[in-house]
């Protein structure tokens, strides 16, 4: 995935998720950093109750 590249339809209204894609897919194990990052992100979610 190139970060500069368009991103596909599906994620066309949220850009910034697709670049977040990118970034992860370099990573040796993605889906484990990507757990990671939501548990430390969970509490600063659940505060802007964004957490559903």
């Amino acid at each position: 995935m190139n970060p500069n590249s368009s991103p596909p339809p599906e994620y066309a209204d949220t850009p910034n998720l697709w670049r977040v894609a990118c970034e992860l897919s370099k990573f040796k194990n993605p889906y484990k950093t990507a757990d990671e990052l939501l548990a430390l992100a969970r509490p600063m979610l659940k505060e802007a109750g964004h957490d559903k």
